[in-house]
This record gives structure tokens, C-alpha cells and sequence, in this order.
């Protein structure tokens, strides 16, 4: 079964997409089932979701018969009966799943990261289904970005900076959909549609009359919840790992009680929570730490005690976000580097933080990296820095500016690597070859604000 059209809920947030499905088949099941669709249409309209040219396939894909009367039919009623937030995911998830299983592995099998995947883009994922290696049938951008908010809905998939990863519920589901058989369904497929039999979803095996003569495409495995699979050492995030035991230089982790984390609320795609959905045990040499503090969070004081402290100033004080890093990633390293380079230079915060942000006005940085303007040039241009108190401190960290240069420029690509790589893994890289291995904390200054940015996995 490949189901390829896929709506959106109209002038939504994606974190809003569940709660308003609640509310739509709530409004329903208290007019026992049925509404006129007039009425229903009504409803629509004062709460902003109704289109006109879109309502038939929102609704249908709801499980829900449209015209003359709007009526809730079984996968409403299965959605209503979910008891948690956590179960209504994990429900809509195997909605999703089961109209289109070669999709859901596809994707989710690209972002698996302890399978050899990475984090994409949309436009990334879209361009790896509709390549000639995609088995699937083909399905357009508008319906792709549909089926993607929905997923993000269900907290399968997340965002990590700007592009797509798997959220724990979807980590959790990869056992399940790794036993999809590719073959297997397209043969169900084939014989089904040689036989002029209609396919059955199936959730709703046996609740939908079909022909007696065969029975639903045998998907077994769509059927188990992914939330039942129990998470092996395989399964462990390396984000939740917090260090990687095959660099013998990397300091152990101070010993700390692996917590019970409590799953939250629905949250939005684009603003993703520290809180994790399942407990863990790292298999290492040390046990887990709190989520707020695992991964690169943590490693700042086991790598480098006398590096920056939690309480000096972030990245976000600098002027940075996430958006800049999607503009121009090879930049916004630079700069990023260039701020890690001045917080533990030795000149007083409140300086560092003026002198960059006055750098970063008159656009220093950028005419310096990507422009490949000389030193010379853009300080003659300053003229304020003549008479200022930062005038030192630009002599102090300028040779550290353009090493930084050099070392990005003789490496292409180089954040893109970085956003491949266990949170460990990449701090270490940073350490060793963009801060050439000096222990002052730059490293782990950068690793830690990257972290909070979203742009790195914890």
C-alpha cells in the first residue's frame, strides 16, 4: 500500500497538527459520530482550517466521510481512545506508517545515524525518494512536505539546527521499520492488483468490508506499536552516550546516576526540548547523565576544568541563531570560532562582547572570510578602533583569526562534516583541528554553544 497524497492541516503549526485532529474528532464523537458538513464546515471555519479546495482530502485522510454528513469512523475512534499524548504519536505514527511503509523506511532509515544515515533537509530527503534508488511510487514536494510536518507532529522526526533527525519515538520505531521487506510489499502489491483487489489499511483490517477472496497485504510488522519495541544497547542514541570510548584521549565523564527521564507535551518542530523519552543506561565506561547535561554539555569540565564556565556569556549573547548557520555554514563557523577564540583570550567578557559585536556591524568577519579581504584593509576602514579600549585586544586575537581562516579554507565542507560526526566526535575534531589541540576551552566553548544552538546533536 503506497498512499502518496498527503494533506496538510491548513494555517497549523505541525506541533498543533495532533491537538486540532483531537478537537476535530471530539466535536464529532459529541455529536455522536455525525454532523451535517455544513455545520461541520462551520466548526472548520471558526477555528481557521478550513479550505475549501483541501477539506475532502484532509478529511478522508482522517478516516472521516466528508459529504452529505461529516462522520467519524474507526481510526477516529481508535485516536479518541488513546489515553496519553505519547499513545495519540504513537497511533498517528502507525497511521502514517501504514499508508506508506517503503517511505517511512526509506526516510527514517537515511536518518538513522548509528545505521549509517545522517541528518537532511527536506529537500534532501525529497530528492532521495524520487531518485531512481527509491522502490516507492512517486509522490510530489507539496504531499512530501505534508507527510513530513506529520511525522514531525507524531515527534518521530525532529529538527536538529536545520535539518531533519530522528526524534526518540522514531528511534525507538527503527527496529520495527528496519523488518520491513521492500520486496515483500511490492509483490503484496502486484498480486493484489493482478486480482483487482482493494488494499486495506492495516488498522483497519477487519473493520473495513473487503472481498472474502484474500485477505489484506500481509504487513505484519506495520501492526506492532512502535512504542513496544524494547531499546537494546544498539538503540541507545550516541547523543545520550556522552563520550565515545575509542579515543583513548578523551577524559572519563565525572560518575553521575543515570536519571528516569519523563517524556513532555507536544512541542514545536522548529523549537525542540532537551527532555528525552526513554530511560537509558550508557554502555561505556561511565554512566549517563541528566539530559540537560549529557553529551557536549557535559564534557566542558571533564575536558578542560580551567575552560569557559556555564554562567559566561553564549553564543546567543554574540548575535548568533540558527538561520545564519543555514545562510552560510563555512561563515557562521568562522565567526563562531572567532568568538570561542575571544571568550577565553584573557580580555574581560563585557570587551569581548563589544568588540565582536562591533566587528560583526561593520560586517569584519564576513569582508575578512568570504570576501578574502586583508587585515590591513578592513582595520584601516575602523576608524573608531583607534581611540577605543578594544584596539589591544584586536592585536591579541588577530593571528588567531586567520589561522582560523586558513584551517576552514583548507577545509571544504567542513561544518557538514561536523554535523555527521557523535556529538564526541565532533568536539574532538574541533579540538584537534580547528583549535589545534591547545586545552584552553575553546573547543569545548564552540562544541557547547553549537549544542544549544540545535545545530549539533546532544
Amino acid at each position: 500500500m503506497q498512499r502518496t497524497q498527503f494533506p496538510a492541516v491548513p494555517n497549523t503549526a505541525e506541533a498543533q497538527w495532533l491537538s486540532t485532529v483531537q478537537a476535530l474528532y471530539s466535536e464529532l464523537d459529541k455529536h455522536g459520530g455525525k454532523k451535517p458538513f455544513k455545520l461541520f464546515r462551520g466548526w472548520m471555519r471558526d477555528r481557521n482550517i478550513y479550505l475549501k479546495e483541501e477539506v475532502d482530502a484532509l478529511l478522508e485522510f482522517l478516516d472521516c466521510d466528508a459529504k452529505p454528513v461529516t462522520t467519524l469512523r474507526h481510526f477516529g475512534r481508535q485516536f479518541l481512545g488513546c489515553e496519553t499524548p505519547e499513545a495519540q504519536k504513537t497511533t498517528m505514527f502507525r497511521w502514517l506508517m501504514g499508508w506508506n511503509p517503503l517511505l517511512v523506511k526509506s526516510v527514517f532509515e537515511a536518518l538513522d545515524r548509528d545505521g549509517g544515515g545522517r541528518l537532511h533537509s527536506t529537500n534532501e530527503l525529497y530528492r532521495m525518494i524520487t531518485s531512481y534508488a527509491f522502490a516507492g511510487e512517486h509522490i510530489t514536494l507539496p504531499s512530501f512536505q505534508a507527510w513530513i510536518k506529520w511525522m514531525a507532529a507524531t515527534e518521530h522526526i525532529r529538527y536538529i539546527g536545520i535539518r531533519w533527525g530522528l526524534g526518540e519515538l522514531g528511534k525507538q520505531a527503527l527496529t520495527t521499520i528496519k523488518h520491513i521487506d521492500v520486496d515483500e510489499i511490492l509483490e503484496d502489491e502486484e498480486e493484489a492488483r493482478e486480482a483487482g483487489i482493494a488494499e486495506v489499511h492495516p488498522m483497519l483490517a477487519g473493520v473495513v468490508s473487503a472481498p472474502t477472496s484474500a485477505s489484506p497485504p500481509e504487513v505484519s510488522v506495520l501492526e506492532e506499536s512502535p512504542a513496544e519495541v524494547p531499546a537494546g544497547p544498539a538503540d541507545v542514541p550516541d547523543s545520550d552516550l556522552g563520550m565515545v570510548a575509542d579515543h583513548p584521549d578523551v577524559p572519563p565523564q565525572p560518575q553521575t546516576p543515570a536519571p528516569s527521564v519523563s517524556h513532555r507535551g507536544a512541542s514545536t518542530s522548529t523549537e525542540v526540548s532537551d527532555a528525552d523519552t526513554a530511560q537509558f543506561t550508557a554502555p561505556i565506561r561511565t554512566q549517563a547523565v541528566p539530559k540537560t547535561q549529557s553529551g557536549l554539555l557535559s564534557l566542558q569540565p571533564a575536558w578542560f576544568p580551567a575552560g569557559p564556565s556555564r554562567g559566561e556569556i553564549d553564543a546567543v549573547a554574540f548575535g548568533f541563531d540558527a538561520k545564519q548557520y543555514g545562510a552560510d555554514p563555512a561563515l557562521f563557523s568562522f565567526r563562531l570560532a572567532c568568538a570561542a577564540r575571544l571568550v577565553v583570550s584573557g580580555v574581560p567578557q563585557d570587551a569581548c562582547l563589544a568588540l565582536f559585536k562591533h566587528l560583526d556591524v561593520e560586517r569584519a568577519f564576513e569582508r575578512y572570510f568570504t570576501k578574502k579581504r586583508a587585515w590591513e584593509e578592513i582595520l584601516a576602514g575602523l576608524g573608531w578602533l583607534d581611540d577605543s579600549p578594544y584596539r589591544a585586544a584586536v592585536g591579541w586575537v588577530l593571528l588567531d583569526f586567520m589561522r582560523l581562516r586558513q584551517l576552514l579554507e583548507d577545509r571544504p565542507g567542513y561544518p557538514d562534516q561536523l554535523e555527521q560526526k557523535g556529538p564526541a566526535d565532533a568536539l574532538y575534531s574541533v579540538h584537534h583541528e580547528l583549535f589545534r589541540g591547545v586545552p584552553d576551552g575553546t573547543a569545548a566553548w564552540y562544541a557547547r554553544e553549537m549544542t544549544k544552538l540545535e545545530l549539533w546533536e546532544r
